[in-house]
């Protein structure tokens, strides 16, 4: 009973894992957003460590469970600034090719109008 204990709570994990990943790359603009590897990358970290975490603490390692909890704590905040990067370069590419448009230059070529 232990181990069908053990088994199920380990899938629901990694199932609400998956589903806080889905719903954040969905709302931070989909599979094909500049984020999306940064984020599945981090949730299968947030995946992995978990297991860890329950492995070092079964084995009576609660020192470095904990260590391993902290971590992923701080791999969170790290996310969060790199997300938050690359949020800002894309706006600013974004907000630099809409004003260049509205002047007239193609926002691709790099080019700017030239003044009348």
């Amino acid at each position: 009973m232990d181990r069908l204990v053990r088994l199920s709570s380990g899938l629901v994990g990694l199932a609400v894992i998956g589903c806080v990943a889905h719903s954040a790359i969905v709302a931070g603009g989909g599979y094909g957003a500049n984020g999306t590897p940064l984020l599945i990358a981090l949730a299968c970290g947030l995946a992995v460590g978990s297991m860890a975490i329950g492995v070092a603490w079964r084995e009576g390692r609660r020192v470095i469970a904990a260590l391993i909890a902290v971590g992923l704590v701080r791999r969170r905040g790290v996310y969060t600034a790199a997300h938050r990067g690359v949020y800002t370069a894309a706006h600013q590419r974004a907000h630099l090719g809409g004003s260049r448009a509205e002047a007239g230059a193609d926002p691709d070529s790099g080019a700017r109008p030239c003044p009348d």
